[in-house]
Formats: structure tokens, sequence, C-alpha cells
């Protein structure tokens, strides 16, 4: 049932995934009503029980579409492909999608805000080991990314009429995390995967935090098509990421996994994706990207303009997901 007072409705795509999860906590603990679009083929049980209102429909389905935006403040769209056997089905979930909830929001006389969850991955690699910043050339390297950059133009091409804010975001941890979870997996076993010489950096975030900077750019920014990086404002090499979860589940004997052997790996995973018709955890781009490149992002544009700044530490956090791992709470 939705809350008897509410700050208004909140429509999320992509409420059942990692992030999606975070946000519907955040949302209805700031007295939000979420509104989660789900589509046919969604696994929807991690709703049962919300405090949200279930809208069913999908992209293609104008009449759904406006029925789940009936009333709605913002919007915030989480939904993505993030691993795909194609460019064209990259471009069908992350642009083709994107155009037709945005051409939806324009179909109101008041359009909500619209918050799109963009993806460093959308800029490129920094280089020089020097953080990127928003005005910066865009250099996707992945199809992933000319997605999401595509989708960001698409958007912005429909601004001042869509209030619009985009914000690209880092590789995300926290709890339900599948990446993460497969990790701390292989080091309980004692097996910690090698990526490169361990040199390569990347920006990160936790998801709780992610959250709150995708409610504080629809509370705050102006919507006139702002683009702000979120990061925890502190670049971290692999072994500095993995170190606090070897220490909490593996301080003994370890088998480190070289990048050869992690290729080879992640081309099994993708196989075996493709014949189950399913997503790998890990893929041939994943490592290649991880060990031939720095992702690293100043975040001080959001941070001077919306006061948002992160609140969870990295080494606690770390070790407190790591605990959770071990007791079966993960």
């Amino acid at each position: 049932m939705p809350p008897a007072t509410s700050r208004g409705r909140v429509l999320v795509t992509g409420s059942t995934g990692f992030l999606g999860r975070h946000l519907l906590d955040l949302l209805i603990a700031r007295g939000y009503e979420p509104v989660c679009l789900v589509r046919p083929q969604t696994d929807a049980g991690s709703l049962d029980g919300r405090p949200v209102v279930r809208a069913d429909g999908d992209y293609t389905d104008a009449a759904s579409l406006q029925r789940a935006l009936r009333g709605v403040r913002f919007v915030v769209h989480l939904g993505a492909a993030l691993s795909a056997s194609d460019e064209q089905v990259f471009f069908q979930a992350n642009v083709a999608a994107t155009q037709l909830l945005a051409a939806a929001c324009l179909n109101g006389t008041t359009p909500p805000r619209f918050i799109f969850a963009s993806s460093i991955a959308a800029a490129g690699p920094s280089s020089d080991g020097r953080p990127k910043r928003e005005a910066e050339p865009c250099e996707p390297v992945s199809a992933y990314g000319r997605s999401k950059l595509l989708a960001e133009k698409a958007l912005a091409a429909l601004c001042p009429a869509l209030p619009l804010v985009i914000l690209r975001l880092p590789n995300l941890l926290g709890r339900g995390q599948s990446q993460l979870r497969s990790t701390m997996s292989l080091i309980r076993r004692g097996i910690v995967p090698a990526l490169g010489n361990g040199h390569r950096r990347t920006s990160i975030c936790f998801a709780q935090d992610a959250a709150r900077a995708l409610l504080l750019a629809a509370e705050r920014s102006p919507a006139r098509g702002e683009v702000y990086y979120v990061t925890l404002g502190t670049s971290y090499s692999w072994r500095e990421l993995v170190q606090p979860l070897v220490e909490e589940l593996a301080p003994r004997l370890l088998l480190r996994v070289p990048t050869p052997a992690l290729l080879a790996a992640a081309a099994l995973a993708q196989a075996w994706a493709r014949l189950r018709r399913s997503v790998p955890l890990l893929t041939i781009g994943d490592v290649r990207s991880a060990v031939s490149y720095d992702w690293v992002y100043d975040d001080s544009l959001i941070r001077r303009r919306l006061g948002w700044a992160p609140t969870v530490e990295f080494a606690p956090e770390m070790t407190r997901l790591a605990r959770e791992f071990r007791d079966g709470r993960f």
C-alpha cells in the first residue's frame, strides 16, 4: 500500500535490479511513492510486500507507459541491458527504449523530471591518470558505452521540453551485486582474480550513495540537461578493491588467476550464457577494459552544484559486505 502522505510519485524503471532495489529503499524511507514499471519478462518477486505501485507495461506499449506515468513527479530510468550478444540488442534496450519512455513523458501537459542513469562507459576511459570531467569529449570503447552515449544524445535533443538530468555512474558495489558475489565466492575458495599488472585504476561508488545522487538530482538540479559524474572521490586499483575481501575471507594461501586465464574464463562464460540465453557474469570486454584503461572521473561538479557527497566509507563497507557474505546474508 502507498503511504498515507506522499512526497510524490516516482516512476522507476529497472526497479528489480541491483541499483533499483537500493533506490526503492531510499524512496520509501524518504516518503515517496515508487511506481515500478514491470515488463512481461521481468521477475518481480523482489517487489512483493513492498509499499510500491506495480505498473505492468512495456516500452513498446504507449498506453501502458501513459498509465504508469499518471501523477508522476520524477522518472528515474535505470532500465538497461548491460550485456548483449550484439550491438543491435544494446541499441534496442538502451536507446530505443529510452526514446519511447521520453516520448511518453512529453505526451503529458507537464512532463516529469527525467533522471537518466548513464554510465562512465558512455564517456570512455580517462587518460594520463587524470580524472575525466563532464566537458571533455566522450570516446566510448564498448558497444554498451556507445549505446548509453546515443541514449544521452537522444534525450538531450528533447531538452528543455523534457526536464533532464544525466548521471554517469561508475562501477557500483553493494549488497546484491552479482559480480561482487562471484568475486567473494572465488576468494572464499582461495582464488583471487588478478587483472593486469595492478596499476590500472577505476572510480567506484556504493549503490546506496548512487541512489542518493539520483534522488538529489531529481530534487535539486535545474533539469536543463546537466551531466554529472558520481564517484566515491578516490580511485582504486583492482588489488586495492579486493584487499578488504581477501583479509576477511581468505587471509592465508591464495591462488592468483592471471589475466589470460580470466580471458579464457570469460569466453567460457559468454558461450554458456549464449546457450542458456542469459547474461554472462564476466565478458571478454569486461576483462580487456579493466586491464587496458583507467576509468577515473572528477565528480566535483555534482558536489559543488548539488551538495552531494558520499556517505559510505570504502574499507569498512567492503569488510561489512564480506562478513555478510561469509554469514550467508549477502
